[in-house]
């Protein structure tokens, strides 16, 4: 299937499987299901890799154990808390 070009954000088509996608921007498109977006709203609030890394780097330089009050940790939990796993 060749997807729309001329779209917008949250349009959602269905492919030629019957699976509902949604665009979610920049041409990607994601199933259109709870994982799925989960998933993409994570991704979009998360810290970049590289910054990541740095804030792990700097608190071992630091000497810090990256443990549950790391920035590294509250950082990425407060994306993960925002943004629930369905059960």
């Amino acid at each position: 299937m060749i997807l729309p070009t001329n779209t917008t954000i949250g349009q959602i088509v269905t492919d030629d499987n019957g699976v509902e996608l949604v665009h979610t921007g920049d041409n990607h498109w994601i199933r259109n299901d709870t994982a799925s977006a989960v998933s993409w709203h994570r991704v979009q609030q998360y810290p970049k890799v590289e910054d990541q890394l740095d804030m792990l780097w700097h608190m071992m330089d630091q000497d810090i154990i990256p443990g549950k009050d790391s920035t590294w940790y509250t950082t990425l939990k407060t994306v993960k808390d925002s943004n629930p796993k369905p059960e």
